[in-house]
This record gives C-alpha cells, structure tokens and sequence, in this order.
C-alpha cells in the first residue's frame, strides 16, 4: 500500500491467492491488514481478482481436481467481499 501510495495511485485491485497457498485473502487476518494499510497510505480497494481461474477454469469437467479449485476460488472470493 505503501508504494502504490508512493506512486499516485488511488486504487488497486487484489487477488484472493492461489489454491496451493490457502487463498491468503480468504483469511480475515490478512483482509484486516490489507484493510488497515488501505485506509493509512490512503489507497482504495477496488476489486478482488481470481486468478486461479486463468489455471483452473470453470469449463473443466465436474469432479476434476481443476474443477473444484476454480469453484473454491470463486465461493472464497465471495465470502472475503460478503464481509467488507
């Protein structure tokens, strides 16, 4: 936060994280610091990307392991928003 603040910028978009790393940003710990440096440096969120959808899309077939990441992404994703 600190160095987009440093750069002009206003706003930046996340991203939830990968599947092998536990979604960091599904953790409430994680989304409340990203929350605090935002509102010190000034900067706002402005979305929340999933890119594990560029590697695990949703077009694979029911039952894949590729499968159920990008849909565990995307329910992540929706539970960190719902709580902001």
């Amino acid at each position: 936060m600190k160095m987009a603040s440093e750069l002009g910028l206003e706003g930046i978009q996340l991203d939830i994280g990968s599947y092998e790393r536990g979604f960091p940003l599904s953790r409430p710990s994680i989304q409340k610091a990203y929350v605090e440096y935002a509102k010190k440096y000034n900067i706002t969120i402005t979305s929340l990307a999933v890119r594990e959808l560029d590697r695990h899309g949703m077009t694979r077939k029911d039952g894949t392991m590729e499968k159920k990441i990008a849909v565990e992404a995307i329910l992540k994703a929706i539970s960190a928003l719902k709580n902001k």
